[in-house]
C-alpha cells in the first residue's frame, strides 16, 4: 500500500483511494493538479443520482448521456443545450412546451426537398417556428 493511502478490498490502492471489487479498480487521486476519479484500467465507468446511472464513460473515452453505450466522443439521449440554445430533433416542429428564440429542432426524417430543420424566432409555448435550409 502506498504511503497515506487508502484501500477497500485491496491491499494495494492504485491512488490514494481504491475501491477494488469484481476486478474493477475505482480510485480517486490527483493528476498533476487535477482530481481524479475513474478506474484504473479501460473498465466502463458511470456516474449518477439517486441510485440510477446518467452519464456513462466507456473504455475508450466516449462518453454518453443516458446512453449505456457511447458510440462517438459525446452521445446523447435526448435535447441538449448548447451555447444557451436547446437543440433537439424531430420530425416536425414543436407543437408544445416552451421555448426561446434561437432553439433549433433538427429534421430527425431529411430527405430531398424538405428541410434540415426549424428555428424558434419568437420565444414562448411553443413559440413561433420557422424551416432553414432546404435540402
Amino acid at each position: 500500500m502506498a504511503k497515506n493511502s487508502i484501500g477497500i478490498n485491496t491491499n494495494s490502492p492504485t491512488g490514494l483511494l481504491g475501491i477494488m471489487k469484481d476486478g474493477i479498480e475505482i480510485m480517486a487521486d490527483v493528476k498533476g493538479n487535477q482530481a481524479y476519479v475513474g478506474t484504473v484500467n479501460s473498465d466502463d465507468f458511470t456516474m449518477g443520482s439517486s441510485g440510477e446511472p446518467t452519464i456513462f464513460i466507456s473504455g475508450s473515452n466516449n462518453v454518453g448521456i443516458k446512453i449505456r453505450k457511447p458510440k462517438a466522443d459525446l452521445d446523447i439521449a435526448g435535447p441538449f443545450r448548447f451555447q444557451g440554445q436547446t437543440h433537439q430533433y424531430n420530425d416536425v416542429p414543436p407543437k408544445a412546451g416552451s421555448f426561446a428564440q434561437g432553439d433549433i429542432t433538427w429534421n430527425s426524417q431529411p430527405v430531398k426537398g424538405s428541410v434540415l430543420g426549424w428555428v424558434c424566432v419568437k420565444a414562448g409555448a411553443p413559440g413561433t417556428w420557422m424551416p432553414f435550409a432546404s435540402i
